[in-house]
């Protein structure tokens, strides 16, 4: 994704009065309204949708094809990552970041747009990266008498 998505970026930008503009602006609103209501699925899929519309706009198909996948494969890391949604609140693409690059691409700013979306990339390859915390180790005792606590006072 560092290598493609810059170089999308890069012909987002310099293609005249983008249609995808609005549709970009609508998913990184949609994102925040999502992260507002705790609907963090909503959420990790318009930070994916705001990643594959600038592939779209960028008219290079077979970029954009590539990246659905690994937008995709993204995504479901991410969701994976935490199992449960409060811990997933920090494992998706930030609002910020996405209204950063909306700014570089309002300005027309290509090289801080690439460097940007590079930044961006590693911030979510760390995150990708992160080791689930191992489940805590079956204890023996607590197995065979969690349901009588008083068996454990009458066998032993």
């Amino acid at each position: 994704r560092a290598l493609i998505e810059p170089v999308l970026l890069t012909r987002f930008i310099e293609r005249a009065d983008n249609p995808y503009l609005e549709q970009i602006e609508q998913s990184i609103a949609a994102e925040e309204q999502a992260r507002r209501e705790g609907d963090l699925e909503a959420a990790v899929r318009e930070s994916g949708r705001f990643h594959l519309l600038i592939a779209q706009g960028s008219g290079h198909d077979t970029l954009h094809q590539l990246l659905r996948k690994m937008v995709s494969r993204t995504s479901l890391i991410l969701m994976d990552q935490a199992p449960d949604s409060r811990a997933r609140s920090t494992l998706h693409c930030g609002c910020t970041a996405h209204r950063g690059l909306l700014d570089c691409i309002r300005r027309g700013d290509t090289r801080e747009a690439a460097d940007r979306m590079r930044e961006h990339l590693l911030e979510l390859q760390t995150q990708c990266s992160q080791p689930r915390p191992a489940p805590r180790p079956a204890d023996l005792q607590e197995i065979l008498f969690s349901a009588d606590t008083g068996a454990a006072g009458r066998d032993g």
